[in-house]
């Protein structure tokens, strides 16, 4: 069981709190998108971080990734900076998540353009998997990836 945060401007102060707790249980690891504005949703202002401190969250989540939860922040450090607002637009103007794959709705009816469905603002999207999918596409950090997971697997067999 993997779980999921959507990290938004009332929420973000929860991180740390959030990660502690589901750190003690048989959960394999935590992933983390930021909000997405949905055109017409009421709360946009309040939820939608803005983009400087969209990166200073960003920033947060890579500096406990690396100084004390590791790989149980399930997105990778390279994935997590390519969310921030100086690289993410290039990546969601060319959204290969929603040119690649397809979602369906509760009815199974196609949902359009991806998963957050025709309002979503695709400019501001915190979404985790367009960025995934991005960094898959580079042979480079597609070799890095896989190397991480072997290394962990072999961890995991020596320490375990």
């Amino acid at each position: 069981i993997i779980v999921s945060m959507v990290v938004n401007k009332i929420n973000h102060t929860g991180i740390e709190r959030f990660l502690e707790e589901w750190s003690d249980t048989a959960v394999k690891g935590c992933l983390f998108q930021m909000h997405t504005p949905v055109k017409g949703l009421q709360y946009n202002d309040e939820l939608w971080p803005g983009w400087e401190l969209r990166d200073r969250i960003i920033d947060k989540l890579i500096r406990l990734k690396k100084e004390k939860y590791g790989d149980f922040i399930g997105v990778p450090t390279y994935v997590l900076e390519m969310m921030k607002s100086d690289r993410c637009r290039e990546i969601t103007r060319d959204c290969l998540f929603k040119q690649e794959t397809f979602c369906l709705d509760p009815q199974g009816r196609r949902k359009r353009p991806c998963m957050m469905g025709p309002l979503a603002d695709c400019e501001r999207c915190g979404c985790v998997l367009p960025f995934h999918l991005k960094a898959l596409e580079s042979k480079k950090l597609m070799f890095r990836e896989m190397f991480m997971n072997i290394k962990r697997k072999v961890g995991q067999r020596v320490f375990n």
